[in-house]
């Protein structure tokens, strides 16, 4: 039986945050992509969110991670 694979849609994460190219390490094809915006957006979602022993763990990263999805989506309004 063929199993048919099923295809996640594209998350839009912003590119990468902090990129490096050139110099780095004596080494001239050096480059470090950086994490991508979306993970820096995340990041800054959970410095700011109260701690709570209500929410799981779990439920805090999903929100993070929708309030990170909601700031590229708000970005791309204003190109």
């Amino acid at each position: 039986m063929e199993r048919e694979l099923q295809m996640k849609p594209q998350i839009n994460d912003g590119g990468p945050a902090f990129p490096m190219t050139g110099e780095g390490c004596h080494n001239p094809l050096y480059s470090q992509p950086g994490m991508t915006l979306r993970d820096w957006f995340a990041g800054q979602a959970l410095a700011g969110m109260p701690w709570s022993y209500e929410i799981s763990r779990k439920d805090q990263a999903k929100q993070c991670f929708q309030i990170a999805d909601a700031m590229l989506a708000e970005r791309e309004t204003k190109k």
